[in-house]
């Protein structure tokens, strides 16, 4: 961990000038060789341990929506490079917060799966919001001859759809349309090309890899077809 953060002096000097944060940091590496990669590989989590009280305490799946589109909401809206990079660091520093709470106060492995479960739920949904609002600035809403917007959804297989996510798990999910004759986008693209452009755009989101690396790892591969 010191080899990679060495790199940037901002580092070493959070944890010199925080000793609750250095604390909390040779408390965690010494815990277990999985933390240690997963701090050396993403170093700005580091920032998670300067407030040992939110550190412990992994937040609800609401909680985590709210604090990832506050945090969205300052970026601009035509920087998705940004948006994604974000992204991935919330995810990152939350992954740890339910790490300390695993080797701290001690979780069941139900609720460290299901708080895993709520992060990858609450990504996810920020992700396709960013999918939908590219999409639909693009080629407007989806229609149905009688004026109904059609509906999509995101549905959770495996460890995500029963809330037992692992630290290294991939997501299995499948997307879901709802279709109806002859329906198009306010320009003119059928619903059916709209949507599969928003499955594809969604994947890009999730797991392009940025300097932040990538935020899951999906797999399509279910039936049926995802």
């Amino acid at each position: 961990v010191l080899e990679t953060i060495g790199r940037r002096s901002t580092y070493f000097a959070l944890l010199i000038e925080n000793p609750m944060a250095l604390s909390q940091f040779v408390k965690l590496v010494a815990a277990t060789p999985w933390i240690s990669n997963w701090i050396a590989s993403h170093p700005i989590v580091l920032d998670e341990l300067l407030d040992p009280v939110r550190l412990y305490a992994p937040l609800a799946r609401d909680e985590l929506r709210d604090e990832l589109r506050a945090r969205l909401a300052h970026i601009p809206a035509e920087d998705l490079e940004l948006q994604m990079d974000i992204l991935r660091e919330f995810r990152h520093g939350h992954v740890l917060r339910v790490a300390a709470a695993d080797i701290g106060p001690g979780l069941p492995p139900e609720q460290v799966g299901a708080n895993l479960a709520n992060l990858a739920d609450a990504t996810l949904a920020e992700s396709l919001a960013l999918a939908w609002r590219s999409l639909t600035e693009k080629h407007g809403r989806p229609c149905c001859p009688d004026g109904s917007e059609p509906g999509f959804a995101i549905i959770g297989y495996g460890k995500l759809g029963s809330l037992e996510l692992g630290y290294a798990s991939d997501l299995d999910i499948v997307f879901v349309y709802e279709g109806c004759p002859e329906g198009v986008t306010e320009r003119g693209l059928p619903n059916e090309a709209f949507f599969a452009r928003l499955g594809q755009r969604l994947i890009h989101i999730v797991t392009t890899r940025t300097p932040g690396g990538i935020l899951y790892e999906i797999d399509m591969r279910l039936r049926p077809s995802g």
